[in-house]
C-alpha cells in the first residue's frame, strides 16, 4: 500500500510539473510573439529609412541626368555667347533653325523679329560687345527626343542691363547629345509691358498677323 502511495504521489508531482512547465512555455510563446509584434513597425522604419537613405530610383535618377543635360545645352548656348565661341555654339546650336522674338516699342506697339540660327552663328565670332544673359528658375519638359525649356532671363551688354523676359528653347536630342533648334523669346524693356497689340510679322510670303494676349 505504502508502495502504491508513494507511486500516485510521484505520478501526481510529475503531472504538477508538466502542467506547470506547459503554462511557462506558454507565457514565454505569448511574450515571444507580442515582442514580435511589437517590432513590426520598428522593423518597417529602418526598412524604409535605408530605401530612403539609398537614394532615388533608377528612373527619378535618369529622369534627373536628362534634365541636367538638357539645362547643359542652354546653359552652353549662353556661355558661348558671352565667350563669342562661334566653334562651340556650332556644337549646341542647330544651324537650320531659327529663334523669334517679340518685342514692344515705346508706344505699346508689339513687333516680330525672327533671326536664323546660321546668321547667328556667322556674326559671333566678329561680335564687339560682351553679351551676358542669366537665366533663373528653368522649367524643363522632356518627350522622348524633344525637349523645352521655359525661364525668365535677364540680358546685359557690356555689364549693363538690358532688357529682360522669357525664353522659350527647343532642344532635341542627337547622337552627340542635345541641342538647340530654336525658340522663341520676349524682349522686356523697362515701361515697356507686353500689352494686347498687333504683332507685326515680318514681310515676305506668309507673313501673318499675330495677336497678343493680354
Amino acid at each position: 500500500m505504502a508502495s502504491r502511495s508513494n507511486r500516485g504521489s510521484r505520478l501526481i508531482g510529475q503531472r504538477t510539473a508538466l502542467q506547470r512547465a506547459g503554462r511557462d512555455g506558454a507565457r514565454r510563446a505569448g511574450i515571444g510573439v507580442r515582442m514580435r509584434a511589437s517590432s513590426l513597425p520598428l522593423l518597417a522604419s529602418i526598412a524604409l529609412s535605408l530605401s530612403c537613405a539609398a537614394g532615388p530610383a533608377p528612373a527619378e535618377r535618369a529622369r534627373a541626368d536628362e534634365e541636367s543635360a538638357v539645362l547643359g545645352a542652354v546653359q552652353r548656348f549662353c556661355d558661348t555667347m558671352t565667350a563669342r565661341d562661334a566653334a562651340g555654339a556650332r556644337a549646341v546650336l542647330d544651324p537650320e533653325g531659327d529663334f523669334v522674338s517679340v518685342r514692344w516699342t515705346a508706344d505699346g506697339e508689339a513687333l516680330v523679329r525672327r533671326a536664323s540660327n546660321r546668321d547667328y552663328l556667322e556674326s559671333l565670332g566678329s561680335a564687339t560687345e560682351t553679351l551676358l544673359e542669366r537665366i533663373r528658375e528653368p522649367e524643363v519638359r522632356i518627350h522622348g527626343p524633344i525637349a523645352t525649356v521655359w525661364t525668365p532671363y535677364e540680358f546685359y551688354v557690356d555689364g549693363q542691363f538690358s532688357h529682360g523676359g522669357v525664353d522659350a528653347f527647343q532642344l532635341l536630342r542627337t547622337e552627340a547629345g542635345w541641342i538647340i533648334t530654336g525658340g522663341i523669346y520676349t524682349v522686356e524693356r523697362p515701361g515697356r509691358e507686353a500689352r494686347a497689340s498687333t504683332l507685326r510679322a515680318p514681310r515676305g510670303p506668309g507673313a501673318q498677323r499675330y495677336r497678343c494676349p493680354r
